[in-house]
């Protein structure tokens, strides 16, 4: 934020925002696609979703959110913004359906990202369920 404005800074050099210590070593340079749904630059995310998309996203802290039918623009001093996925939601792949019935309910998707656990393996764990 420049002046308690936003904005997205396009052109190399220093802008000083608060807290200073940030910002003194940055450097931008380079060349990247802007019709992609998902960006991520030199610590820029930016992610645009359409309104039958959402766009489940994990915070440097594992925090997860998502975003739905809108844009989102972070920058990453420390850790990453990792996009775990990007949902259509008028096609999700799941059934719901009822015992009894056997009558489809619904439509369901897992978001799924991988924990390092002990002795070098992984598990996937469910994040969000849409």
């Amino acid at each position: 934020m420049i002046s308690g404005l936003p904005k997205l800074l396009t052109r190399p050099g220093r802008y000083p925002g608060f807290p200073l210590r940030n910002w003194w070593a940055r450097s931008w340079c380079g060349t990247i696609g802007v019709s992609d749904t998902v960006i991520e630059f030199q610590g820029i995310t930016i992610v645009q979703v359409s309104q039958n998309q959402a766009a489940v996203v994990s915070d440097p802290q594992n925090h997860i959110f998502v975003i739905k039918n809108s844009g989102f623009v972070t920058f990453s001093v420390e850790g990453t913004y990792d996009v775990l996925s990007i949902v259509d939601m008028t096609h999700l792949p799941t059934a719901v359906t009822d015992p009894l019935t056997k009558a489809t309910l619904g439509w369901t998707h897992e978001v799924k990202m991988k924990s390092n656990i002990g002795a070098g393996g992984s598990k996937d764990y469910v994040v969000a369920i849409l």
